[in-house]
C-alpha cells in the first residue's frame, strides 16, 4: 500500500513506499524498491525558474527601451542640463561653429585652438552672447547645433588625418547688421533696449541694449562684472531681462488712423503733461 509523506510540504509530487514492495520488472505496476518519484514539484519549480526569469528580462528591456527613447527624444534638454559636462569633452574634438548674421556677416567664429572672437564686438554683445563662464544670448541657447557636427564620416577621418578638429555646425540668424548699428548707435549712452521684428514672419531683425560691453575681453572683465555695485548692470539684456511696465499699444492705432485722415497733423500736433498726469475733471490719467 502506498501513502503520502505527512511531514512532506509538497503533497502532490514526493511519495514513498509505505513498506518493501514488489521488485521492478517486466509486468509489475508498481514502483521500484525505495525508490523517490519527484513528479510535479520540478516540473512547477522549473515553470516558476522560466517564468521569473523571462519577467526579468522584460522589465530590463523595457527600461532599457524607455531610457533609450527618453535620451534621444530630450537629447536637447539633457544637454543643457548643467550637470552635463559633455558640452566640455565636444569641444576638445570639436570647434563651435560661426554664428551669422541674415547677410551672411560672421558674428562669431573660433580660430583652429576653439578660441571665440566676435567681430563686432559691443554691437551683438547681448544677442550674441559669450560661450565661456556658463554662456549667454545665441551662444548658449545654439550650443548644442554649434557643438556638434554633422560633415560626411569621409571628411572626419580627413580632420583626424591632419590632426583637426572637426567643423561644427553654423547658425544662420535672422538679424540685420545695418539696422543693428542703427539701433546701437541711436542708444547713444542711454539705458534701455531697442528690439525691431519683421510682424508678418515674427523675425527678429535687430536686439539692441545698453550698457554693454566688449564679449572679446569678457574673461578679463568678469570679475569686475561680478563686483559691480553701480546698478549698470552691462551683462543684462534689457530688450529679454528687462522689468518695464507695458507700454499704450493701442496708441499706435490711433496714431495710425490721425496719419491716414490728416498727414499734416502730426507736423502741429504738441501735447503738454504737466507732472507726468492729465487731468480731467475728478480723474486722473497718467502720461506714461
Amino acid at each position: 500500500m502506498w501513502k503520502k509523506k505527512q511531514n512532506d510540504s509538497d503533497e502532490s509530487g514526493i511519495r514513498i513506499p509505505e513498506g518493501p514492495g514488489p521488485q521492478h520488472g517486466a509486468g509489475s505496476d508498481g514502483p521500484p524498491q525505495g525508490g523517490v518519484y519527484v513528479e510535479s514539484a520540478r516540473k512547477k519549480a522549473r515553470h516558476q525558474i522560466v517564468f521569473t526569469a523571462v519577467l526579468v528580462i522584460a522589465l530590463f528591456a523595457g527600461m532599457t527601451a524607455y531610457f533609450c527613447h527618453y535620451a534621444v527624444a530630450n537629447r536637447r534638454t539633457l544637454f543643457d542640463n548643467d550637470y552635463n559636462s559633455r558640452d566640455a569633452l565636444l569641444e576638445q574634438h570639436n570647434r563651435r561653429g560661426k554664428i551669422l548674421a541674415a547677410g551672411g556677416e560672421t558674428l562669431a567664429e573660433s580660430d583652429e585652438n576653439n578660441n571665440r572672437s566676435y567681430p563686432y564686438g559691443n554691437t551683438f554683445c547681448h544677442v550674441v552672447g559669450y560661450s565661456i563662464l556658463g554662456g549667454s544670448g545665441i551662444e548658449e541657447y545654439m550650443k548644442y547645433e554649434l557643438l556638434h557636427s554633422d560633415i560626411p564620416f569621409a571628411s572626419k577621418l580627413e580632420c583626424d588625418r591632419n590632426e583637426e578638429l572637426y567643423p561644427g555646425n553654423d547658425v544662420y540668424t535672422t538679424l540685420d547688421v545695418e539696422l543693428q548699428e542703427y539701433c546701437y548707435e541711436e542708444l547713444g549712452e542711454n539705458r534701455g533696449a531697442v528690439l525691431v521684428t519683421e510682424p508678418s514672419t515674427g523675425k527678429i531683425l535687430s536686439m539692441a541694449s545698453k550698457p554693454d560691453y566688449d564679449p572679446n575681453a569678457i574673461a578679463g572683465l568678469w570679475e569686475y562684472f561680478r563686483n559691480d555695485t553701480s546698478g549698470q548692470a552691462p551683462l543684462v539684456n534689457r530688450a529679454t531681462q528687462g522689468l518695464y511696465p507695458p507700454g499704450s499699444t493701442f496708441k499706435i492705432v490711433d496714431a495710425v488712423e490721425l496719419l491716414q485722415e490728416d498727414p499734416s497733423a502730426f507736423n502741429n500736433f504738441s501735447f503738454n503733461c504737466e507732472d507726468g498726469t492729465f487731468e480731467i475733471g475728478e480723474d486722473s490719467i497718467h502720461c506714461f
